[in-house]
């Protein structure tokens, strides 16, 4: 049939909707409307059925390969890549028959399933690929994924994105492309992908370029010859057409085996080179004029691209570029007049296995093959099946399931049977799939009951998870247990654990006792075990005294200094701790002035309240009349002077004329100015008073005598007319008689 072509000018048209609304799914009413997610492990399975190529009657066996695998891989998308039919079909009743029977095992099972097709699908009598695609459409219901792009060349063109975990829009995490690689053109080569396909994959790419990708669609590129293959003769053994798989991009681990010679099994069959790079089958200019294979390596991130149409190949090659080209395990077994080896008759399956990290895998699973499906039995985790050749030995798949709790024992072959197989152990496969189920034996885990401070804390015991615990009781000196951290189960928990007692530090308030003090108030303090703080400053008062301290009891000594740091006065939660104040009594400065006077005392330090005498003081010309202020009997709270109070005596003062005249008598106050009178006495010269007048009044009755001393005087004798002789003078004292001297005169 002809190649479905759709005019340039509808693809230009409707390619920038495409892509507007990819990356949701281009969907038609009855189809599968969701979304497609990475499960919460990060795995995404695809399955892909490739060259079913019957016609109306379905092997049986082509019916059991597709059934196990469903069942045994549980796929989440499952891709038919063409050929789904043969050229012989009869009618389109026979197609919708033959294809109502092996997708019965898919649509049963609730798969979502996508069609694209290859050359020999529309060469019967089924109808047109499009008419085909309606049936799979309606057929498969909200199983089918109508991944469609209209506005490409060929049938079940365009593009599956699959969204990580919890997401349904924006980015996804792959991209899975399906497409149409056409039918047999009129050149007589195979066909393969147009412009518009390619174009379309840019276009993507451009929007989403790290995003990974994968790559389906029936007939395999030319770029596996000159990717993967060589003419020389390199040792290998195994040639078709003169081609050999270069050893160094032979991918093993992605191949049915690791022997190139039972995987390379017939020449690939791709397009002819010059119509694969012919203008038609190129990007348009815009984006560079290039290959399908071109365009992968030169936009985006694609990973694989896999294949049916040769098939007896099940080999992978990774190129250069680090592009894997690989076949997906035929699922035919179809043979045709002339060709002999058109199947291996082993029908099976491919599995895809996308990781959201941007990685896969892929294993084949054929009629000869039988799978060991892993069950965590009661753990966590993902583990892929895996594949064994009927009869074949190799080691297990080392365990990846993880149980709380628990240690992975190794593998049984029934949930509640004993161990058969320990992790990663050598395995014989029977021929029928099996089932091993992990088995887990409790972990024992130390827990520890830190006391943190306090005493009873136990551990590290050796404790089986899920058993009963209970928290030892605890204390501490000063504190309140509030609980544990972390807070304790009611059983042992899955690992080794600690549990810390948190302990909230008592409060315990101090009264403050004045024990005798008589003024002042000094208010309660309240303080935290285990932190210091000062005790209150004293306010109390105590006439006489001064604060010594504080003391525990009312007549104990001094054990804490006044405004002292203290800690831990009690470990009782809401005690009360009495001090008491411890007084000493104060010395004081006692003064006697003797203010003026003699026999003054001090300052003299003395204790308050012991006995006080005033000492005995004198002052000449003074009579004692008390002191100021009077003198207590004890030594009072204050340094304190006391002055002497006196009063001035008086005196009996004469001053005695002695003869003379002028002379004075009587009472004068001591100290008082003293002033001698003024005496006369007739022949006398005054020589002063005896005793000698002193400024002041003396202190006593004093008389003062005048001193005279007798004035002296010459008698002079003139002869008065005497004619001779002489007569000496005398001299004379007043008072005191004295003879003239006799005439002398003649």
């Amino acid at each position: 049939m002809k190649k479905v072509r759709r005019p340039l000018s509808y693809f230009l048209a409707f390619a920038v909707v495409a892509l507007c609304i990819a990356p949701a799914l281009v969907s038609v009413s009855g189809s599968f409307t969701g979304t497609f997610q990475f499960d919460e492990y990060g795995k995404f399975t695809i399955m892909q059925i490739a060259d079913v190529q019957t016609n109306t009657s379905v092997p049986s066996r082509v019916v059991t390969a597709i059934t196990r695998g469903v069942q045994r891989f549980h796929p989440d998308l499952v891709v038919l890549t063409g050929d789904n039919i043969i050229e012989t079909i009869g009618s389109t009743g026979d197609f919708q028959s033959a294809v109502s029977t092996y997708l019965a095992p898919v649509i049963n099972a609730g798969v979502k399933f996508a069609v694209t097709f290859g050359n020999h699908d529309d060469e019967g009598s089924a109808g047109s690929k499009t008419n085909q695609y309606s049936y799979y459409m309606s057929l498969g219901g909200s199983n089918f994924v109508d991944h469609d792009v209209t506005a490409l060349d060929g049938v079940g063109s365009g593009v599956i994105p699959i969204y990580p975990y919890g997401q349904t829009g924006g980015t996804p995490a792959w991209q899975v492309y399906v497409m149409d690689s056409g039918s047999d053109p009129s050149s007589g080569s195979y066909d393969c992908c147009y412009t518009s396909q390619i174009d379309y994959y840019i276009q993507r790419s451009s929007t989403y370029p790290t995003v990974p990708s994968l790559w389906f669609q029936h007939i395999i590129v030319p770029d596996i010859y000159s990717k993967c293959m060589t003419t020389t003769n390199n040792g290998t053994g195994v040639s078709y057409d003169g081609y050999y798989i270069i050893p160094a991009r032979y991918n093993a681990a992605r191949s049915s085996s690791s022997s190139i010679s039972t995987t390379y099994k017939e020449a690939p069959c791709p397009p002819s080179t010059s119509l694969y790079q012919s203008t038609a089958h190129r990007s348009s200019a815009t984006y560079g004029s290039k290959t399908l294979y071109e365009a992968w390596t030169a936009y985006g991130n694609l990973k694989g691209a896999y294949f049916g149409h040769d098939h007896l190949n099940e080999f992978t090659c990774t190129t250069e570029d680090g592009i894997d080209l690989g076949y997906g395990e035929s699922t035919t077994l179809y043979k045709t007049a002339g060709i002999i080896n058109y199947n291996d008759d082993n029908p099976g399956v491919s599995i895809y296995e996308l990781d959201a990290n941007g990685t896969y895998t892929n294993v084949y699973y054929a009629e000869s093959d039988i799978a060991v499906t892993f069950d965590a039995n009661g753990g966590t985790g993902y583990m892929a099946n895996q594949v064994f050749a009927k009869n074949s030995t190799k080691a297990l798949s080392a365990n990846a399931y993880t149980r709380t709790g628990y240690n992975f024992a190794g593998w049984a072959t029934s949930p509640d049977g004993s161990v058969a197989y320990a992790n990663g152990a050598s395995y014989t496969a029977g021929t029928s799939d099996v089932t091993l189920y992990a088995k887990w034996t409790p972990k024992y885990y130390n827990i520890t009951f830190n006391a943190n401070g306090g005493t009873g804390g136990t551990g590290p015991t050796s404790m089986q998870a899920t058993t009963a615990l209970s928290a030892p009781a605890v204390s501490r000196t000063g504190y309140t247990l509030t609980g544990w951290s972390p807070a304790v189960p009611a059983t042992v928990p899955f690992a080794d654990t600690t549990y810390i007692a948190q302990w909230s530090p008592i409060t315990y308030t101090v009264h403050y006792n004045s024990n005798g003090g008589t003024g002042g108030a000094t208010a309660d303090s309240t303080h935290t075990y285990d932190t210091a703080k000062a005790l209150t400053t004293n306010g109390f008062t105590k006439t006489g005294y001064s604060m010594a301290g504080w003391a525990t009891s009312s007549g104990g000594p001094v054990v804490y200094a006044n405004g002292q740091s203290v800690t831990n006065l009690a470990s009782t939660q809401g005690a009360t701790v009495n001090l008491y104040a411890v007084w000493t009594v104060s010395n004081y400065n006692i003064t006697f002035n003797a203010n003026g006077g003699t026999g003054g005392t001090g300052p003299t330090a003395m204790a308050y309240g012991s006995p006080l005498t005033a000492p005995t003081v004198t002052r000449t010309g003074y009579t004692f009349t008390g002191w100021q202020p009077a003198v207590p009997a004890t030594v009072p709270a204050a340094d304190t002077t006391y002055t002497a109070q006196w009063t001035a005596n008086s005196y009996e003062i004469i001053f005695n004329a002695n003869g003379g005249t002028g002379g004075t008598g009587g009472s004068m106050i001591y100290g008082t100015a003293l002033t001698a009178p003024t005496v006369t006495r007739t022949g006398y010269t005054f020589g002063g008073w005896s005793p000698a007048v002193p400024a002041t009044v003396p202190a006593a009755n004093t008389t003062y005598t005048a001193q005279w001393t007798a004035n002296t005087y010459t008698v002079i004798y003139n002869g008065n007319g005497a004619t001779g002789g002489s007569t000496a003078n005398s001299t004379h004292v007043y008072d005191v008689a004295k003879t003239l001297t006799a005439n002398g005169y003649t």
